[in-house]
């Protein structure tokens, strides 16, 4: 079966907590894209992350104050929003890390909500919830998810069993 890709859009700032979403997604059996990972030394940057955009079912666009000043994160996004708009086949899904000015083409949009670090693994299944009903929807049928993502929730200390 075919695998949903996620491309992770977020500044250098927010790192420490785009790492741990992209183990947990991972974990989940879904691919992602990180800049870390992904770009190889002495490759085009730029053209690293088109490629990986243009692959991408899915970006992440993590907003946070950081994220929404860096002219990188809004490049990133904002191509991929119009193409999304006018029919394309990737999904661009705000996450918000912290209290920040979320973009206007994005305000009406629904987000995950990742704000509460003590709820981390409440906002997680939901990502992975979005994430298994895109991947179904686009590939078909699911796989094992709900003992996945007990495993995840239990990984992350929320205690939850599926």
């Amino acid at each position: 079966m075919q695998r949903l890709s996620i491309f992770l859009s977020h500044s250098s700032r927010d790192k420490a907590f785009v790492r741990r979403i992209n183990s947990d997604l991972k974990s989940g059996g879904f691919d992602t894209w990180i800049d870390e990972d992904n770009i190889p030394y002495a490759a085009s940057i730029s053209e690293e992350i088109q490629n990986g955009l243009t692959k991408a079912d899915v970006i992440f666009l993590f907003l946070s104050e950081a994220a929404v000043r860096s002219k990188w994160v809004s490049t990133e996004w904002q191509s991929q929003f119009f193409k999304q708009v006018s029919g394309g086949k990737t999904m661009v899904v705000p996450v918000l890390v912290d209290d920040c000015e979320i973009p206007e083409f994005l305000q009406d949009r629904k987000y995950i909500d990742f704000r509460k670090k003590s709820e981390y693994g409440k906002s997680l299944a939901s990502a992975l919830d979005f994430l298994q009903s895109l991947k179904v929807e686009r590939y078909g049928a699911k796989k094992n998810f709900d003992s996945t993502l007990g495993a995840l929730l239990r990984k992350s200390g929320e205690g939850f069993t599926a």
